[in-house]
This record gives C-alpha cells, sequence and structure tokens, in this order.
C-alpha cells in the first residue's frame, strides 16, 4: 500500500510542475507561473474557502492547516520557502491511525507554522486555534516534533488554471481563474472543470526572498477592498477584537507601533519602559530637565525622557532607590497604578469585588477606581490577577479608556 500511493504521489507532483498552467484561450490572462503553482497547490489538498480576517470559518471542515501541511509535498520547491522533509509513515503508529489510513506523511511543525504565519498570514493565536481543532478533529496529529498527516489515494491528473479576470490595487491582486483537471497534458477538448474561484494574493520579500502570498480564497466573490484593508493592518488585530479601536488610536496618535509592520504582539507582554513612554507620548511626549537618577536608566535610551517624566510625575519611584527596571514585564496591578497616578491619583472608595486584591495592595486605589471608571472589570467577577503580566492590547486598552 506505502509503495503504491508513494509512486501514485511522485507522479502527480511531477505532472504538476510540467503542466502548462496558461491556457491560450481569447481573454486569459497571462500571470507568473509561481503563482499558478501557489494556487494549484492550494486547490490540490481539496481547500476552497481561506480568508486570513477569519482563518477559524471553515476549521471544523477540511482544515486551513492540514491543507498547509500536505501542500508541499508537491511544489514546495518552487512555491514555499522553507523545505519540509516528509517521508511515509513508518508502521510505528502511536496513535494507531495507520490501519485506518494507510499511509502518514510527517512534516517539521516549526516550517509548518512558518507557512502558516508569513505565506498564509496567519497569527500566532490564530494558528494555536487552528492547530488544535484539527487535533480534536483528527485531521493529523503530531508526535516527536513533526506533524503527521494521513494520506490516501490521489490519481494522475493533470491540473491547468486559466485567468479571466484581474484587479490590482498596491501589490495585491485580486484574481478570477478556472481550475481545470484532466487525464492528459493539454487535453483542453477532454477536460473536467473543477471550479471556479477568487483569490487575493500578495508578491512579498521575507529574508530577502520574494514569496506569493495568500490573503483570501474562495468559490464566491470577495470584497477585495476589505481584505486589502485589514492585510494592511496588523494581522493580529481582529475587526471585533475588543482592543482594536484602542490599537487604531494608539498609533495614529503615535504611541506605539507593531512590532512589526503585520503583527502587533497583541498577546506579547510590556516592559516598564515600554508602558511608562507609552503614557509620556499619550502625554504628549513633555519635555523634562534632569535625570531619573536610576543606574539602568542610561541617557539615550528611547524611555529616557518618558522614566524621568514618570518619576517628577510621582507615576512610578523605581522598583527600588536607584533600579527602575526598564526590562521587567509590567503587570496588570502595576500599570493601573500608573494610570491611576497619571490620573492625579483621585480618592476613590476602596471597595473591590476582586478576592486577589487585599485591602494593603498598592494598587487597591488603583484598582478600585480603574473599576468605577470602566477601564477595566478584570480577569472574571472576582479575579482581577495583579500580578498576571499585563500584554500589549489590555495596555492600550487601559490607556485608550482613561484617556477618553
Amino acid at each position: 500500500m506505502r509503495r503504491k500511493i508513494t509512486a501514485v504521489l511522485i507522479t502527480v507532483c511531477m505532472l504538476v510542475g510540467m503542466t502548462p498552467l496558461f491556457a491560450s484561450a481569447a481573454g486569459s490572462i497571462s500571470m507568473p507561473k509561481e503563482l499558478s503553482d501557489f494556487l494549484v497547490a492550494y486547490e490540490f489538498g481539496g481547500q476552497t474557502e481561506f480568508d486570513f480576517r477569519d482563518p477559524m470559518q471553515n476549521a471544523e471542515k477540511g482544515g486551513i492547516m492540514s491543507s498547509i501541511v500536505g501542500h508541499p509535498t508537491c511544489v514546495n520547491y518552487r512555491t514555499y520557502p522553507v523545505s519540509i522533509p516528509n517521508t511515509y509513515w513508518n508502521g510505528s503508529d502511536p496513535m494507531h491511525w495507520a490501519e485506518r489510513y494507510g499511509a502518514y506523511m510527517t512534516f517539521d511543525i516549526y516550517s509548518t507554522h512558518w507557512i502558516a504565519k508569513n505565506i498564509f498570514n496567519i497569527s500566532d493565536e490564530d494558528i494555536s486555534i487552528l492547530v488544535k481543532r484539527a487535533y480534536d478533529t483528527k485531521q493529523f496529529y503530531s508526535y516527536g516534533g513533526k506533524y503527521y498527516l494521513p494520506m490516501g489515494g490521489i490519481g494522475d491528473l493533470y491540473r491547468e488554471v486559466e485567468y479571466s479576470y484581474k484587479q490590482q490595487i498596491g501589490d495585491y491582486y485580486y484574481i478570477k481563474f478556472s481550475h481545470y483537471i484532466s487525464a492528459a497534458a493539454n487535453h483542453v477538448s477532454n477536460r473536467d472543470l473543477l471550479g471556479t474561484f477568487y483569490a487575493v494574493v500578495k508578491q512579498k520579500t521575507i529574508n530577502g526572498k520574494s514569496y506569493w502570498t495568500m490573503y483570501a480564497h474562495s468559490e464566491d466573490p470577495i470584497d477585495f477592498n476589505d481584505v486589502v484593508a485589514e492585510a494592511d493592518f496588523f494581522h493580529d488585530v481582529k475587526k471585533n477584537a475588543y482592543y482594536r479601536s484602542a490599537v487604531e488610536w494608539a498609533v495614529e496618535e503615535g504611541i506605539t507601533n507593531g512590532t512589526s509592520p503585520e503583527v502587533f504582539d497583541s498577546l506579547g507582554g510590556c516592559s516598564r519602559a515600554q508602558a511608562v513612554t507609552f503614557l509620556w507620548r499619550a502625554a504628549g511626549s513633555p519635555a523634562v530637565s534632569g535625570s531619573a537618577g536610576f543606574k539602568d536608566v542610561p541617557a539615550g535610551q528611547y524611555y529616557t525622557q518618558a522614566v524621568t517624566w514618570a518619576v517628577q510625575k510621582g507615576i512610578t519611584n523605581g522598583i527600588d532607590e536607584t533600579h527602575f527596571g526598564p526590562d521587567q514585564t509590567c503587570t496588570r496591578g502595576q500599570i493601573v497604578t500608573f494610570l491611576w497616578r497619571n490620573a492625579g491619583s483621585p480618592n476613590v472608595s476602596a471597595s473591590v469585588k476582586f478576592l486577589d486584591v487585599p485591602y494593603s495592595s498598592y494598587y487597591l486605589k488603583p484598582v478600585a477606581w480603574a473599576v468605577q471608571n470602566n477601564i477595566t472589570k478584570g480577569m472574571s467577577a472576582d479575579k482581577f490577577e495583579p500580578d498576571r503580566i499585563c500584554t500589549r492590547a489590555q495596555i492600550v486598552t487601559f490607556l485608550w479608556r482613561a484617556m477618553s
């Protein structure tokens, strides 16, 4: 069984690589062959729907992650930037699926996630969710640093693509194309239409190399303008995220940018230096004189003036008399305290419902103030989790609400 499937798969890979993917039919649009290979590889996995704005939309049926895992078996030398070694399952099956599927292929986890993030523009958070769903629905599973994908018979088929429509905004292409399969190359008179599809793609440079990347793919027309608008924003800040407006405000006001042009790092932690810098910028980046007097805040750092301003304004006194701890991660208790002091340390009723906010804590009044002013409601009905790392999404949201 394993030998037969191997032969069939190799045959199909060779045919895909040899097939002329641009027909000469009137009205067809010539596109780079590597783009056609990229789209064929995606269709090869049987996947039709994909939208980087909501990759979970079809996770229950087929699943984008399992499609990504399987595609490089044929065209990774042209389509994907990372070599993903694949071998057939050796018969040692810890999940006892071999009898059911007959054969497996293995793929490096790191490389697969690299492709999902960089080529399909899926955020780290969404990748984690997609992988979990793939495990739950037994699309594939991981073992020993590899993903294992069940393989079945494929069949000897040629794939051809004809482009009939193209629209462009900047570096983004909106393509309508017809995907055909046939038993022989260039067999235009005897071929079957697999389907007509739409895709939004972009060629971008990653680590000095140029690759085609996918933003949307559908059997139905796509809202091209909306996809492009979202693609030009941070991929890990979705439209319906509670922190979307806060991130837009922070970027527009020059308070912070992302950790890269495409990633805000919403779930990442924020250092004490970054937190007071956000506050200082939100206040208009006021000029300061003198220094904060901390040994770990040298002159000329991006946070030097911000720390000096925060100390002079009474927002923070550092972690001790001579150290600010700029690289220490800011906690939820610390950030609401910074905000409360920045607001003038208003007197509020020191009454909170959180069991983890003791009356002797320095953040009691800041937490009470933050709740009363709808800056935060805590992590649950009875827990604020003051010692938990405050994420970048939370910090800009707290700051946005406080400044509002």
